[in-house]
């Protein structure tokens, strides 16, 4: 039996994705990926990760609107989701981040990928 924990890393910029999946892959987890909300949805509906990475700015749909629609799904309610994304949160995004109950945010340009998996493992452990 796999033990592995999943994770979905979401993120449009294939390198950001190629990379932080790298590194979780190397660090232990099983990953899966996705270049958009849509696929993301699709993704982990049929898939349940055991926590999600995602990019709030994308095409197609974009991560505050995955999230809500993951939360809508009974296994979704829970998941661990840390929001990722390149710009500063204004009040009205901080007021939708809330309401959406993500797990943790982050602002890639201000977290190393060993922050980034160490948050994750620390995530993890709290949701066991």
């Amino acid at each position: 039996m796999n033990n592995k924990k999943t994770i979905l890393v979401v993120d449009d910029e294939d390198f950001i994705r190629d990379t932080l999946g790298e590194k979780l892959s190397k660090s232990g987890f099983d990953v899966l990926k996705a270049s958009d909300g849509e696929e993301a949805l699709k993704i982990a509906t049929e898939s349940h990760p055991d926590l999600i990475l995602l990019d709030i700015v994308m095409a197609k749909m974009d991560g505050m609107t995955c999230m809500k629609k993951i939360r809508e799904d009974a296994w979704g309610s829970t998941v661990p989701i840390i929001m990722l994304t390149q710009m500063e949160p204004d009040d009205q995004m901080l007021q939708e981040i809330v309401e959406s109950k993500p797990t943790y945010y982050l602002v890639k340009n201000k977290f190393s990928l060993d922050e980034v998996v160490e948050k994750v493992k620390s995530r993890l452990a709290e949701s066991n």
